[in-house]
C-alpha cells in the first residue's frame, strides 16, 4: 500500500520508484520517522495535560526576579512595568535589575523605579561585562527561595509568574522553563521567528517535558531554586549561552519542567544582521556547552539526558547538518550520473522535477506539523503564519543551517564571542 502511494507520488514528478527513493531517501528515513515519533509524543503530552491538570498555587514561595541589562534603554521600562504588575504577593516578590556596564541610558531609565522602592537597581561599571556575570551579581543580593531570570527586552503576562512557580510544588523540580513568544512582528524576519518559536521551540519543550528533561531553560524567562543554583555553582563564564549551561548542570541532578502557560513576550532581532549575530552566538554556545558536559554522553547515571536527549541534539544539530549537505550534493551530482543524463535539457528537467518534488514533500510535512501543533498549542495565532512556510522551507531554514555551521566553526577556531 505504502509503496503504491510512493510510486504514484514519484511518477507524478516524472520519476520511477527507485529514482524517487534515491532522491528522497534522507527525507523518508529521517523526517518521516521523526514526525511519526513527534506526533505520538505530542498526543501523549496532551493526554497527560487532560488527565493531570495543573493545580492552583496555594503556597507562594518568595521569588527574586533578576533582570540583566546591557544597552537596553528603549526596552527596560516596559520590562520593569510588566514585572511590577504581574500577579504575585508583593511581600513575596523582589525585582533586581543589574545594569551590566551599559553605554546608553539604561540605568537612568530604571532609576525612577528604584527611587520609588519598586525595584533594586545595581550598576556594574565594567568595560566588558558578561550576562552570566550580571546574573551572578544579582544572585549575591537575592534573598528568595526561587530565582526567576528575565531578559530586559522581555515582558511577562499578568499570570506568568504564578504559572512558572506552580511546578515547584513538586520538591524534585529544580528548574522550570517559561514559554517565550515573539512580540515584534512587523517584519518578515520577525514573523519567521514567531512561527519558529512555536513550531520548533515550544513543541520541542512539550515533548522534552514528558521526560522531565527540558534541555534549555531560556534566558529570556526561566526559574530555578536558589539553593540548587548555589549548589551547582551559579552561572559560569566559560560559555556564552549561560542558560543552556546552567540547565545542563541542573539536569545532571534533578528534574527540569516546562510551563506552557507561563507566557513571556520578547523582542527578537528584526534585521538579518542582528538575527545572524544572535544565532551564531546560540550555535557557538550550544557546541561549547555540549563539549563542556561531554562526560554525560551515553552514561546511564544521567538517564534520558545522557542516553538520548543530549546525543540526539548532537546528531540532529551537528552530524546531520553535514549529512544533509552531502545528501543535497549527491542529488545535484551523483544521481544524474546514475540516470545517464546526456544533454542540458535532460539535466534541467531533472533538477526542476527533483526540486519541485522535494519542495512539495517538505511542504506536506510542514502542514502535518502545523496540524500536530494545533493539538498542543493554546496560542493558535502563530500557526496562521503557515502561509509563509514556503519562505521558511526554501530560505529561512537553509540560511539558519549555514549560520549554525558558522557558530560551530567559531568554537573550533576559538574566535572571541560577544555579550549577546
Amino acid at each position: 500500500m505504502l509503496l503504491e502511494i510512493l510510486e504514484e507520488y514519484f511518477e507524478f514528478f516524472g520519476f520511477t520508484l527507485l529514482t524517487g527513493i534515491q532522491i528522497s531517501l534522507f527525507l523518508i528515513v529521517l523526517d518521516i520517522s521523526r514526525n511519526i515519533i513527534k506526533t505520538i509524543f505530542i498526543l501523549l503530552q496532551k493526554i497527560k495535560e487532560i488527565l493531570l491538570p495543573t493545580s492552583k498555587l496555594i503556597v507562594f514561595p518568595t521569588v527574586s526576579i533578576i533582570v540583566p541589562a546591557h544597552n537596553e534603554e528603549s526596552k527596560i521600562e516596559k520590562c520593569i512595568i510588566s514585572l511590577i504588575e504581574t500577579l504575585y504577593p508583593k511581600d513575596k516578590k523582589e525585582i533586581i535589575v543589574v545594569d551590566d556596564g551599559s553605554l546608553d541610558k539604561t540605568y537612568y531609565r530604571a532609576l525612577p523605579y528604584a527611587r520609588q522602592g519598586k525595584i533594586k537597581l545595581f550598576k556594574r561599571n565594567t568595560k566588558s561585562g558578561s550576562k552570566s556575570g550580571a546574573i551572578n551579581y544579582g544572585l549575591l543580593v537575592a534573598k528568595s527561595e526561587l530565582i526567576v531570570v528575565v531578559d530586559a527586552d522581555t515582558k511577562l503576562e499578568s499570570n506568568s509568574l504564578i504559572e512558572i512557580v506552580k511546578p515547584f510544588s513538586d520538591k524534585d523540580v529544580m528548574a522550570v522553563a517559561g514559554n517565550v513568544k515573539i512580540e515584534n512582528r512587523d517584519k518578515l524576519i520577525s514573523i519567521c521567528q514567531a512561527y519558529e518559536y512555536t513550531m520548533s521551540m515550544e513543541i520541542g519543550k512539550r515533548i522534552q517535558s514528558l521526560f522531565k528533561t527540558i534541555l534549555i531553560v531560556p534566558g529570556a524567562f526561566g526559574a530555578f531554586r536558589m539553593k540548587y543554583v548555589k549548589t551547582v555553582g551559579q552561572y559560569d563564564h566559560d560559555t556564552i549561552t549561560e542558560d543552556f549551561d546552567l540547565t545542563f548542570k541542573v539536569l545532571k541532578r534533578a528534574k527540569v519542567l516546562f510551563a506552557p502557560n507561563a507566557l513571556a513576550w520578547t523582542i527578537c532581532p528584526d534585521t538579518i544582521k542582528t538575527w545572524y549575530r544572535q544565532r551564531v552566538r546560540w550555535s557557538r554556545g550550544e557546541i561549547e556547552t555540549l563539549w563542556k558536559h561531554r562526560d554525560l554522553f551515553f552514561r546511564k547515571h544521567y538517564g534520558f539526558l545522557g542516553m538520548a536527549a543530549a546525543p540526539d541534539m548532537v546528531l540532529m544539530d551537528m552530524i546531520l547538518l553535514t549529512v544533509r549537505f552531502v545528501y543535497f550534493l549527491s542529488i545535484i551530482f551523483y544521481v544524474p550520473l546514475l540516470l545517464n543524463l546526456g544533454n542540458f535539457f535532460e539535466y534541467f528537467l531533472f533538477y526542476t522535477s527533483a526540486f519541485l518534488m522535494l519542495f512539495c514533500s517538505y511542504m506536506i510535512f510542514e502542514l502535518l506539523s502545523v496540524i500536530i501543533a494545533l493539538i498542543a498549542v493554546k496560542e493558535k495565532k502563530d500557526l496562521t503564519y503557515f502561509m509563509i512556510s514556503p519562505i521558511i522551507v526554501l530560505i529561512y531554514r537553509p540560511l539558519y543551517a549555514l549560520v549554525r555551521f558558522k557558530g560551530y566553526m567559531d568554537f573550533v577556531l576559538k574566535r572571541d564571542p560577544v555579550w549577546r
